[in-house]
């Protein structure tokens, strides 16, 4: 028997694509023309061959199928001999069998029908009447179709026949197919063709199936262009032209590199006059006419070579720098003499100039505090008992001091750059220029190493005194908010009531003593202080060390806890242990008094500012009052000024109304007490 397989035949339908070409599937026409049949026909192409079989078997089927039936019909007559009813029997069960295998067929082409056919097994009848009378209601069973093309699958619906699916036959596709025009050669292993024998549809031999398909809709502009290949393929391109890409009017070439156009171009986009627009050249540099406008002025210059290239320069003439109207001249060295290079007026003359010998001349306008030397000077000094040098360390210029009599050297700095050293009268000091802070500033320091404090204050203030200078009430503020003082930072360390001893404790004048409870000060945490001899009256606090450890003294002050209570909370920064002290104990303060909920400023800085004072008018008129300890408290207060020069002014103190006598609406019991209070206070003043 031949084989049935497309793929081998080389079967061709002769078509014409206005034929209807019916398929169906579940019962509804799924195809009908030649475009249709190819949508349908591309997801089940690799099953081609087993419908061909399908198509075999239901031929056979439909043969036996008719036997069945007559032999039905000879029977229900009476017509037929044994003989021919045992014959017609046999094909009877021969065509049930080969109408299974067609369902059986069936199943494999539609993964759908598949169940609906399993369903059908041992249910093929040669009439409808026979399937519905053979089933139940709800079950499915085939007939072959009376033309033999099809083996139709139906649905026992309450004895009702409902058509789900149809198979086409082995004749259905032969009726179809003209196997008299051969493919061999053409590389299809199946096609439809058309009246004039061209290829409508076709499947070739690797699989790719072929189609006149409807061409995409692509809209193109600026440049791009689409075109099909032989197969149909859209090809989307920048041009026409390989290797010269549209850019509007003008073209990018690539076609010919580096032979177009002279003077090492890679490629380059040219105008219609052959003119280059951009150009790439070898070396990598983009060369195009920028619209590049860049303001300059005081001597800048910006131009584009013949090169293409765009330079800023100081002025026009190579190694001739413009200032103004004048100019640095580098094209000539040694031009002017003894000078390497000179900045010269318009009349030739030199205003600074730089010798062989590195000799910077020119008219500097210096000006120096009193007893610092002009900062041009050698970095070592020579005293009676020390020498003090500069010496490189890492990238910074340190100062050291060596001892005469030992030979033994103390780094006196270590922060910033730090020159020009100088002593100070009693040579017991070093002064020196620094940049530690970011800026120039001088500064000195002991010759035996410690702190190193300015030598002229901060223009900022900071005042100390009572009521008459206290934040709300006194002049300190009024003071700060004068036009002339803009600028200028100002610390108010006035507080009301408070004699002069007590703002020299808080200034740091006079020593701080007192004892700590349990004789330890823990590694943290606070501990309790008594024995004070600073009593402030006040909720201040103030940072202080104590036995080496920082922290802070917090004063709880009540009216009725007269005495005041105090405690010493340990700094977070403080990593030691517990340190045993003998009580009583020298106290410290590092800051300003402050009040809860703000900070102190350090005496670093306070002491480094210029100082107001305005104490001892609460000394006045109390048991004991000394004009000289009053006196002495105020110098205290100046003596821990740190700067080298210290800036303060001491305003006197006034009398008030309380200070009259009662008589005349004072506080003073009679005229003798008035005229004492007032006497003391001119006298201190």
């Amino acid at each position: 028997m031949p084989t049935n397989k497309l793929s081998l035949m080389k079967r061709v339908s002769r078509f014409v694509g206005t034929e209807i070409f019916p398929v169906t599937k579940d019962g509804e026409t799924v195809a009908g023309t030649a475009q249709a049949l190819a949508d349908f026909v591309a997801p089940i192409a690799a099953q081609l061959a087993p419908v061909s079989q399908v198509a075999q078997d239901a031929a056979t089927a439909s043969e036996q199928s008719h036997q069945a039936s007559a032999a039905a019909a000879d029977l229900s007559q009476g017509s037929a001999t044994p003989s021919e009813l045992s014959r017609q029997a046999s094909g009877l069960a021969s065509g049930l069998a080969d109408a299974s295998r067609v369902a059986a067929a069936g199943s494999a082409l539609n993964a759908a029908a598949s169940a609906q056919a399993a369903a059908a097994v041992g249910k093929v009848f040669a009439t409808v009447a026979l399937g519905i009378a053979g089933t139940a209601n709800g079950q499915s069973f085939s007939v072959l179709s009376a033309d033999g093309q099809s083996l139709v699958v139906y649905l026992n619906n309450a004895g009702t026949a409902a058509e789900l699916a149809r198979y086409y036959t082995k004749g259905y596709f032969d009726a179809m197919l003209d196997k008299s025009i051969s493919l061999t050669g053409s590389g299809y292993a199946y096609a439809i063709v058309g009246a004039l024998n061209r290829v409508v549809f076709g499947i070739r031999k690797d699989g790719q199936l072929v189609g006149k398909f409807p061409k995409a809709t692509i809209g193109v502009a600026n440049g791009l262009s689409v075109s099909y290949d032989q197969n149909g393929n859209a090809v989307i391109g920048l041009g026409t032209q390989q290797g010269i890409l549209p850019v509007g009017s003008a073209q990018l070439d690539q076609s010919k590199a580096g032979s177009n156009y002279t003077g090492g171009y890679v490629w380059a986009v040219a105008g219609s006059s052959n003119r280059i627009g951009v150009g790439l050249k070898a070396d990598g540099t983009l060369i195009a006419k920028y619209g590049i406008s860049v303001g300059v002025a005081n001597g800048l210059s910006f131009v584009r070579g013949a090169d293409g290239t765009y330079r800023l320069a100081l002025g026009t003439i190579e190694g001739k720098l413009p200032l103004g109207g004048h100019y640095m001249d580098t094209t000539q060295p040694g031009a002017y003499g003894a000078y390497l290079w000179a900045i010269v007026d318009a009349n030739g003359r030199i205003a600074l100039g730089i010798k062989r010998d590195g000799t910077v001349t020119g008219k500097f306008n210096v000006t120096v505090p009193p007893s610092i030397p002009l900062v041009y000077q050698a970095q070592q000094i020579d005293g009676a008992a020390y020498g003090v040098f500069a010496k490189q360390v890492g990238n910074l210029t340190q100062l050291f001091a060596v001892k005469k009599s030992s030979g033994a050297i103390t780094q006196l700095t270590s922060t910033g750059n730090n020159v020009n050293p100088v002593w100070s009268g009693d040579q017991a000091n070093v002064l020196f220029a620094s940049d530690r802070n970011g800026s120039p500033e001088q500064l000195y320091v002991p010759i035996t190493g410690g702190a190193k404090n300015r030598v002229i204050p901060y223009a900022d203030l900071i005042g100390w005194g009572d009521s008459m200078t206290a934040p709300g009430s006194g002049y300190f503020d009024t003071l700060l908010a004068q036009p002339a003082m803009a600028g200028r930072v100002g610390t108010n360390q006035g507080i009301g009531g408070q004699v002069s001893a007590q703002i020299s404790q808080r200034a740091g004048g006079l020593a701080l003593t007192g004892s700590v409870t349990g004789g330890q000060i823990p590694a943290n945490g606070s501990v309790a202080l008594t024995g004070l001899n600073f009593i402030q009256n006040t909720n201040y606090s103030v940072d202080a060390v104590i036995a080496g450890v920082p922290g802070t003294i917090t004063e709880h002050y009540t009216v009725a806890n007269s005495d005041n209570t105090y405690t010493f909370t340990v700094s977070p920064s403080y990593t030691g242990p517990a340190v045993p002290v003998a009580n009583p104990v020298t106290i410290t303060p590092t800051s300003t008094f402050y009040p809860a909920g703000s900070s102190g400023v350090p005496f670093t800085t306070t002491r480094n500012r210029i100082h107001s004072i305005r104490i001892g008018a609460n000394d006045i008129g109390k048991v004991g009052y000394s004009q000289a300890t009053t006196l002495a408290n105020i110098a205290a207060v100046v003596d821990r000024i740190s700067s080298y020069y210290k800036w303060f002014f001491v305003m006197g103190v006034s009398s008030a109304y309380g200070n009259q006598a009662v008589a005349q609406g004072g506080l003073r019991a009679d005229e003798a007490t008035a005229q004492l209070f007032n006497d003391q206070i001119i006298a201190l003043n």
